[in-house]
């Protein structure tokens, strides 16, 4: 009966923790720029998070850090990124699970065929990918605890007139 009563204190104070987050977003104002490519969209960031809380950020709103698929996918994101010259972006890229074996960690999926890592990138000095400024916003492994902006993803469902 003890269990029972602190899973459901626990669930209710997960649940009122979530709502006052989800609730203050608007008020944080944490992206700065939107825009679209194919039948994605995407946020960036004007806060600057650690890659795990940029994760969070994303998922309470539906949304992803992005994973970049395509060399066409990848160049949208490079022109919107490009007016932000002295900024790295957290991308959902991650070998947490898989050490040294990156995967995209918003669908679990190898990263592959596409990448866009730098010269001798990954270098195992961390376990998530930024898009790095001081490679010309090439990948860079890097460690997950430092803030740096960061771009979520999401791709709304098309208009459904029947089934």
């Amino acid at each position: 009966m003890m269990r029972i009563v602190k899973a459901t204190f626990g669930i209710l104070l997960l649940g009122a923790i979530h709502h006052t987050i989800a609730a203050n977003i608007e008020t944080l104002k944490p992206f700065s720029a939107k825009f679209t490519h194919e039948d994605g969209v995407y946020d960036i960031s004007a806060l600057r998070l650690d890659w795990f809380s940029a994760r969070n950020l994303c998922r309470i709103q539906g949304k992803d850090l992005v994973s970049i698929e395509t060399v066409s996918e990848n160049s949208a994101i490079m022109n919107a990124v490009s007016a932000m010259t002295t900024e790295s972006f957290w991308i959902s890229g991650s070998d947490l699970f898989q050490d040294d074996a990156f995967y995209w960690d918003s669908t679990g999926v190898a990263i592959g065929p596409f990448q866009n890592w730098g010269p001798d990138e990954p270098s195992g000095d961390g376990d998530c990918v930024e898009l790095n400024i001081d490679m010309n916003h090439l990948w860079n492994d890097y460690d997950c605890d430092a803030e740096k902006l960061f771009i979520c993803e999401w791709h709304p469902c098309p208009n459904v007139t029947s089934f």
